[in-house]
């Protein structure tokens, strides 16, 4: 982890400074953790690697990390209040009056978000903005999902009664659920959809049958990201066989090698860009299954040999 320099944690320090009050916007994944977004607290301490430790009225003493967690400070006199976007010190806009709904509400475009981070990175054009997350799952989590997907009979089946979602919160109040959803009688299927404060749905995308890989959906000029990815080094779906889509870590194939297209079908070789793994995929007319596959080190990827 890179920590903020002195100067930095100086800064943090002054923006927040001991037994100030401040509220929650938005935190990176914490499955522990009671906090929600709209919870208060005081200010106890910022220690050297910029962390802000907070008192919280629930009674949670949980540190605010820089440049992942997101709180606002609102204590402050109308004007002078400081928010905190992507871990960033910013002031306050322009007729906000210090609550948190009349925040999301001053920044609810993406030119005016994008002016409130000072400017867009160097990869969006001007006047665009990308919201990014990385969402970590555990091996668990995901056999528990993938089992649902490649459900064969009635006893693996998810049921329509036990969705899994997986909520995201990005810093503009707005939040994507990525859904594992069940039926009676066939196999799960996913999508995700983003949400605006109030619950009501903005975007959704269409239902496919894998979990891992990058979801993007785009509302009102701002495109909503989330990467799902596994936490555990190495790990491979059981029995992911999907025309185009990496067995390895669930991303779309955009990398495939000359190849002839024969009438009874061939093999296509491909590298996926996201993870570094090779494979072939193998066509009896049309996509029959993944083999071949091995890890970005060259390694094979046990049963896909």
């Amino acid at each position: 982890m890179n920590f903020p320099n002195r100067e930095v944690v100086q800064h943090i320090r002054e923006t927040y400074p001991v037994g100030c009050r401040v509220e929650l916007i938005g935190m990176g994944p914490d499955p522990y953790s009671k906090l929600e977004r709209g919870s208060q607290g005081t200010v106890n301490h910022v220690d050297d690697t910029g962390t802000a430790f907070v008192n919280w009225d629930c009674g949670s003493g949980l540190g605010m990390i820089y440049g992942k967690d997101h709180i606002l400070r609102i204590d402050g006199k109308v004007g002078e209040s400081i928010s905190v976007l992507d871990g960033q010190p910013v002031p306050a806009p322009a007729g906000w009056d210090g609550t948190i709904n009349s925040l999301y509400a001053c920044i609810d475009h993406a030119l005016q978000i994008a002016q409130a981070l000072n400017a867009p990175s160097a990869e969006q054009e001007p006047g665009t903005l990308t919201f990014a997350h990385v969402l970590k799952l555990s091996s668990k989590e995901l056999d528990t999902i993938y089992g649902f997907l490649n459900a064969s009979t009635e006893d693996e089946y998810q049921g329509e009664d036990h969705t899994i979602i997986h909520t995201v919160r990005f810093p503009d109040g707005k939040e994507m659920d990525i859904k594992c959803c069940g039926c009676q009688d066939e196999s799960s299927w996913t999508e995700a959809v983003v949400f605006n404060m109030q619950g009501g749905q903005l975007a959704c995308s269409e239902v496919c049958g894998n979990f891992l890989g990058l979801w993007k959906l785009e509302c009102d000029g701002i495109t909503y990201s989330v990467n799902v990815v596994a936490a555990d080094d190495g790990y491979v779906p059981p029995k992911t066989d999907q025309e185009s889509i990496c067995p390895v870590c669930g991303a779309k194939l955009t990398e495939y090698e000359a190849h002839e297209i024969l009438d009874e079908g061939g093999v296509i070789p491909w590298t996926c860009s996201e993870c570094g793994a090779t494979g072939e995929e193998e066509y009896d007319r049309v996509f029959d299954q993944h083999y071949n596959v091995c890890l970005a080190n060259g390694e094979p990827v046990p049963g896909r040999e």
